[in-house]
């Protein structure tokens, strides 16, 4: 199978993170808040990087379709759909990519 080569990373608006108010905290507790904005800030982090992967498999193989699903109903088809070797391969390289750009930043 040939190379996949990504010319840029899409740039994808995150979600806004929870903020939890003073009336939450007095309602709920400080540890159930707590608990409460790790589990969204994991939720928000699976949603971004599937917008990420959303991006780029419209980008460059034309699945714009993706771009209409909800976060959740896009992961369900990436899956889905990284049963197609070109898929995978792009997502794959796309990976491989964000790592090295990650790691050249904190070097």
């Amino acid at each position: 199978m040939g190379k996949v080569a990504l010319f840029s990373i899409p740039k994808v608006e995150p979600k806004p993170p929870w903020r939890p108010s003073e009336e939450d905290v007095k309602r709920y507790g400080r540890e159930f808040v707590e608990d409460r904005k790790r589990l969204d800030d994991f939720q928000i982090e699976i949603d971004n990087r599937t917008r990420e992967r959303v991006a780029v498999l419209s980008n460059v193989l034309g699945l714009t379709y993706l771009n209409e699903l909800c976060d959740g109903c896009a992961l369900d088809e990436i899956v889905k759909l990284c049963e197609r070797p070109d898929v995978y391969a792009l997502l794959d390289a796309y990976h491989k990519r964000k790592v090295r750009e990650r790691r050249g930043r904190h070097s």
